[in-house]
C-alpha cells in the first residue's frame, strides 16, 4: 500500500494574466479593418497553405517594412 506517501503532481500552467504581460512586452499589437467577405477569403488562403493570418501578415509586414528601412538607409547615403 502506497497509502499517502504518493507524491502529488503538480499541474503546471501558465496564467493568462501572465503571458498576457509577456506578450505586452514583446509583441505589437494592430488592428485590421478589411471589406466584409475578405476575412472568410483570407482564412481559406491561410488555410490551404497551412499557416495562419497573423503568420501571413507578419511576414507581409516585415518584407514590407525591410525594402522600407533599406530604402531610407539609401537615401541617407546619397
Amino acid at each position: 500500500e502506497q497509502g499517502n506517501s504518493a507524491k502529488k503532481v503538480r499541474k503546471r500552467t501558465t496564467s493568462c494574466a501572465v503571458r498576457n504581460r509577456w506578450n505586452a512586452n514583446h509583441y505589437d499589437r494592430i488592428n485590421v479593418t478589411i471589406p466584409k467577405g475578405y476575412g472568410d477569403i483570407f482564412k481559406d488562403y491561410c488555410d490551404e497553405r497551412g499557416t495562419t493570418m497573423n503568420g501571413v501578415l507578419s511576414a507581409i509586414i516585415k518584407f514590407e517594412l525591410e525594402q522600407y528601412m533599406q530604402k531610407q538607409e539609401r537615401s541617407a547615403e546619397a
